[in-house]
């Protein structure tokens, strides 16, 4: 039976959801099970390797995206010819793709002693010569098998794929433990990432031909469409490369500049920030089909502001209430987390949260950028503060370690990321700048009584278990969530409190 393209989508958002909350909940339970186990120097090899698979997917050159959309274009006009010759032109594509990225990773894989030597052992360069060797030939071959996970987002099956997706989140963690209950260290868990990684796009290869009845036609590949799909993929390219440096490049860099046990540091920081990125994106994510509904009648700006505001404020709420408790409670948890030898994991991680929040807020502007196809500008800008940031790293990682590395990265997301992107919305959007940060301010006097709660708790309290910690937390978050639905939220934000809650604040005077 044929499934409609409505059901799937709406149950794909609900599996993405699902999968960001099995991501973050597994990540949580398994980072501090793979350092205890592998050591701090060896974490941070583990970490280099493994970084080495974001920066080896820019090849992909933003391609995907085309895939996806020329997939669904051809599809629905039932021009199935095309399709294939477009599944075929893809194939070849991504093969020779593969082919490059295994002879540049090869050769890259050679120079390693030469990169890294002057601050690792022989032992740990030939370490992390193995782990590189395993994730160059998987992603060879992930490449040309990763068509076919394009095909099926392009036939809207979205549970399958967020299913796959699912089962990887969950296999990678359990078989990298297995093993490193059985003996084996860093390069074991390494080989079985990549193993499951290209098992599971080999399952999406049988899906999409035994189920979706994909053909893949090699005779007369439609290459005048190339143009075409690589003018609409250039500025996808540009801010999935921008995405790729900031993810990966400082811990090369500490690799080469500052050894081991400084990447091991700024990495267990990284994956926080990038959970405090989900949740602004995933709110902004909710909301944000609203401005396709739009119409072009000349009042698009004042809805494009009302919307900008009104979810701006809605991330404030949430970034907030994160971003206190770890300036309060971070320190503490990152102790009890990830154990001795991480504490400047706690500064790496609130300098790039700071630098980063102003962005964040504001998640809402780079979807009005793309309503009005004006997103060129914003992908340059953050190409362009990365690769700033990659210059100024070589310099600070040297003098400071990680904090170095994050306080370049840190001050080009500010300036970047925040200050200009206001200036360019403000000037050249007609997004109401000021107004927006006066409703901000607003909501900050609401926001005091946690601020003195959580100053009392951090200092007073000796947090050492995890008991603690979370008391603490949840009393911090009890004060919070009271106070902005008192004191802050208007008649909309008011709006979106279920309705059983909503009666039981009523009834105790803290929503009105």
């Amino acid at each position: 039976m044929e499934v409609t393209a409505r059901p799937q989508i709406k149950q794909g958002v609900i599996f993405s959801y699902v999968n960001i909350g099995a991501q973050i909940i597994v990540s949580l339970l398994y980072t501090p099970i793979l350092i205890r186990m592998l050591g701090q120097k060896e974490y941070g090899l583990f970490q280099i390797a493994f970084s080495a698979i974001g920066l080896f997917s820019i090849l992909d050159l933003g391609l995907g995206n085309a895939n996806i959309r020329y997939t669904a274009l051809y599809r629905a006009s039932g021009e199935k010819q095309k399709e294939s010759r477009l599944h075929g032109m893809f194939f070849i594509i991504y093969s020779l793709i593969g082919i490059i990225g295994f002879s540049l990773g090869m050769w890259f894989c050679s120079q390693v002693s030469h990169i890294f030597d002057s601050n690792m052992s022989l032992d740990e360069v030939t370490r992390l010569r193995t782990m590189l060797t395993f994730v160059v030939a998987s992603l060879s071959l992930s490449f040309p098998l990763s068509v076919f996970g394009f095909i099926i987002q392009g036939y809207e099956r979205f549970v399958f794929f967020k299913l796959v997706a699912l089962v990887r989140i969950l296999l990678v963690p359990l078989a990298s433990v297995a093993l490193l209950y059985a003996g084996y260290r860093s390069v074991g868990v390494i080989a079985v990432i990549s193993i499951v990684n290209v098992v599971l796009l080999i399952v999406n290869t049988i899906y999409c031909f035994s189920s979706l009845r994909v053909k893949l036609s090699f005779r007369n590949p439609d290459w005048g469409i190339l143009k075409e799909i690589m003018a609409y993929s250039l500025f996808v390219f540009l801010g999935v490369l921008a995405y790729h440096v900031n993810n990966s490049s400082n811990q090369f860099i500490l690799g080469i500049v500052a050894g081991a046990r400084q990447v091991s540091v700024y990495a267990l920081a990284y994956n926080l920030v990038i959970y405090f990125m989900i949740l602004a994106k995933a709110i902004s994510g909710v909301f944000l089909p609203a401005f396709t509904r739009i119409p072009r009648d000349g009042n698009e700006t004042a809805l494009y502001n009302k919307y900008f505001t009104s979810i701006g404020r809605l991330q404030f709420y949430v970034l907030a209430l994160f971003y206190m408790g770890f300036v309060f409670f971070g320190r503490s948890f990152i102790t009890l987390w990830a154990g001795p030898g991480f504490e400047n994991s706690y500064y790496v991680c609130l300098i790039l949260i700071s630098s980063l929040s102003v962005y964040l807020v504001q998640t809402a502007g780079q979807s009005v950028l793309q309503a009005l196809n004006k997103h060129q500008f914003s992908s340059m800008l953050f190409l362009a503060a990365s690769l700033i940031s990659i210059a100024i790293s070589f310099w600070l990682s040297g003098l400071w370690g990680a904090i170095g590395a994050a306080t370049s990265l840190g001050v080009t997301w500010l300036i970047g990321y925040g200050l200009i992107m206001n200036v360019f919305y403000g000037l050249k959007i007609g997004l109401r700048m000021v107004e927006f940060w006066k409703q901000i301010v607003r909501i900050l006097p609401a926001l005091l009584p946690a601020i003195i709660l959580g100053v009392i708790i951090s200092n007073v309290a000796d947090i050492d278990s995890w008991l603690k910690l979370g008391g603490g937390v949840m009393m911090f978050s009890l004060v919070y969530i009271l106070c902005v639905i008192r004191f802050s939220f208007n008649s909309f934000e008011t709006s979106l409190i279920p309705a059983p809650i909503r009666i039981i604040l009523l009834k105790l005077r803290i929503c009105e």
